[in-house]
This record gives C-alpha cells, structure tokens and sequence, in this order.
C-alpha cells in the first residue's frame, strides 16, 4: 500500500494564497460600508470560509494505492475505485501528436 500526498512546494503555495485571501478580506470587512450597505459583508466571509477549505484540504488530501483498490481523500469525502474495475491507464499524454 502506497500513501500519495501534496509535495511540500504546493502546500506552501496553497496556504500562502490561502492566507492572503483571509487577510484581505479582513481588509474588506475594515473598509466603510456605509455607501454600499451591507450585504457587500457577504463577500469577505465567502472569501474566509473558501480560505479554510483550501487549508483544510491540504493537510486532508491524500490518495492510497493498495491490491485492492485506490482510496481518493479530500476534504469533501472519500472515493474509492476497486482496481478489478479499472481496464487500464495511460502513461503518456491524452493529446500526443507522435
């Protein structure tokens, strides 16, 4: 059984771009609304709640290669394929011209 993760580079990627949408959007809630109303309110907390989803799948997302079958995790859930009912897999690209 083979566990498959993020590489390091993509988590730090990932959760630096995640830190910075929490950051602005606190600078969104700190700006005055007073003229817009406040339903713009909306979007710096979409912009916190998406952040936390992408921190959160980065330390969740993983795939396990096993005999058996293949495990997908995520932060929505976990899939699961049996390998009897994989017919193959490709090892180069989809659109080769070669």
């Amino acid at each position: 059984m083979e566990e498959f993760t993020n590489t390091t580079g993509m988590k730090i990627f990932y959760s630096a771009i995640a830190v910075f949408m929490i950051g602005f959007s606190f600078f969104l809630l700190n700006i005055d609304h007073s003229k817009a109303g406040n339903g713009v309110l909306a979007i710096p907390v979409f912009l916190i709640l998406f952040a936390l989803l992408i921190l959160i799948s980065q330390f969740r997302r993983k795939i396990i290669i096993s005999a058996d079958n293949i495990v997908s995790i995520n932060a929505f859930g976990k899939k699961e394929i049996l390998t009897s009912n994989i017919k193959g897999c490709r090892s180069r690209r989809k659109n080769n011209i070669y």
